[in-house]
Parts: structure tokens; C-alpha cells; sequence
């Protein structure tokens, strides 16, 4: 069991932890939605028959050198925060 100074610690550290992991996971999340908005005529375009997410970005690397620049700034970015 910790003693009882290193709780407030241990609990401000837990905290310090949480929070640039949730910030993180919100900008993958814009990030997403910037993908969906700039892609839109290029899923239509090209990935029309694509259905659920996974078929549609699998489309879009297809067609990366087709893509709007838009789209492929967009992609690019959601990548590099994923760390692909």
C-alpha cells in the first residue's frame, strides 16, 4: 500500500497522463472528420461502391495520386497523427 503522501502524487501524475491523451484522441478525431469533409467528392469519385470505413480508405489509398490535393493533405495528416 502507498503511504499516504504519494497518493495526491500518484493521483496528479494519473491526471497528467489522462489529459494529453484525451487531447490527442480529439484532434485524431478532427482530424477524421477534416478526412470525410475534403474527401467527400473523391469517396463519390472514386469509392462510390466502397461501404463502411475501412472499404473506403482502402479506396482512397488506391486512388491516392488522383485524390484532390485537399483530400490528400487531409489523409496525410490523419496518417501522420496515427503514426502511419
Amino acid at each position: 500500500m502507498l503511504r499516504r503522501p504519494f497518493r495526491p502524487v500518484l493521483a496528479a501524475a494519473m491526471l497528467l497522463l489522462a489529459v494529453p491523451a484525451a487531447s490527442f484522441a480529439q484532434t485524431v478525431q478532427e482530424a477524421a472528420r477534416n478526412v470525410a469533409s475534403a474527401c467527400e467528392p473523391d469517396v463519390a469519385e472514386f469509392c462510390s461502391a466502397a461501404s463502411g470505413r475501412r472499404e473506403v480508405g482502402q479506396c482512397l489509398s488506391e486512388h491516392k495520386d488522383s485524390l484532390s490535393v485537399a483530400c490528400q493533405d487531409a489523409v496525410a495528416t490523419l496518417q501522420s497523427l496515427r503514426g502511419q
